[in-house]
């Protein structure tokens, strides 16, 4: 598979959970971005509302719970 991109914060309580269920699940090719210190590039017309945030295709997967469903159908 190849690299995945999910956008977080420091202050983001579901973002610091999200990591460590990813560490547990041994993913690989999963990049952290940091939206505090690094502005998101997204495609134009599309906003981040919360975190973590990860995009895909046409679509921002946003939230704890959506992302790792996500994770779940597109990476086992």
């Amino acid at each position: 598979m190849s690299e995945i991109l999910i956008w977080t914060t420091s202050w983001c309580t579901p973002c610091g959970a999200l990591k460590s269920w990813i560490e547990s699940k041994h993913y690989k090719n999963i990049v952290f971005k940091d939206a505090d210190t690094e502005k998101p590039r997204i495609k134009l017309g599309q906003t981040i509302d919360a975190y973590p945030t990860l995009p895909f295709e046409n679509e921002l997967v946003a939230g704890l719970l959506p992302i790792q469903e996500w994770l779940v159908a597109h990476y086992e």
